[in-house]
């Protein structure tokens, strides 16, 4: 009589055995635990069975190969049974790629694909970042928002003291004396991030 073992955790299929001994008292064959008489299917590339459920499943085994993070083309050995875990591929990078609808792909391709318009935003996009950055002064950052400009610009002209609220919510006194000063790093961080923005888009031969 022949039975097939499998992994007591796993329930992997791990080969056959040929029963041979009796039990003295039932004069009947001892099947051992974690088996079964039920053959599984043929052998199949990249697949190994699991008995669950009375039943030989089918299940993913690429346990050994190596896989590639899509997001990052890190190599990480595959150590585990079933499908390959999301965001990750067997497909090999080679050169400056990225991942693109299930395949690598140039960079430099992506990179032409792209219309002006979307290379635009993602422009935008940038200058909206640095910009939420802040500023720094004296250690601190505060906010580049026209609201902060106009405040300054107000507190400047009545040769007041400026209060205000660092980026994580400090409340900071800018003396009166140092206000011009304040506003002029505030304008230079924000002319530099223009700046920036305006020659990305030159570069695209876009000027609006």
């Amino acid at each position: 009589m022949k039975v097939y073992l499998y992994e007591f955790e796993t329930k992997e299929f791990l080969g056959e055995q040929v029963l041979t001994y009796r039990d003295p008292v039932r004069d009947e064959l001892i099947i051992p635990t974690n088996s079964t008489t039920i053959e599984p299917p043929a052998p199949r590339a990249n697949v190994t069975y699991l008995f669950k459920d009375d039943a030989w499943v089918a299940t993913a085994d690429h346990r050994g190969k190596k896989s590639y993070n899509t997001e990052t083309s890190e190599e990480v050995e595959v150590d585990y049974l079933g499908e390959l875990r999301e965001g990750f591929t067997l497909l090999r990078p080679e050169g400056n790629v990225v991942w693109e609808n299930g395949r690598w792909v140039e960079q430099e391709a992506v990179e032409q694909e792209k219309t002006i318009p979307e290379k635009i935003n993602e422009i935008d996009e940038e200058t909206r970042e640095e910009f939420n950055e802040g500023f720094a002064y004296n250690g601190n950052l505060f906010s580049l928002s026209l609201e902060a400009q106009i405040n300054i610009l107000t507190a400047k002209t009545a040769n007041q003291d400026y209060r205000v609220s660092t980026t994580d919510n400090q409340e900071v006194v800018i003396p009166r004396n140092e206000v011009e000063t304040f506003f002029n790093a505030y304008m230079t961080k924000k002319n530099e991030i223009l700046a920036r923005g305006r020659l990305k888009r030159t570069k695209l031969g876009a000027t609006s």
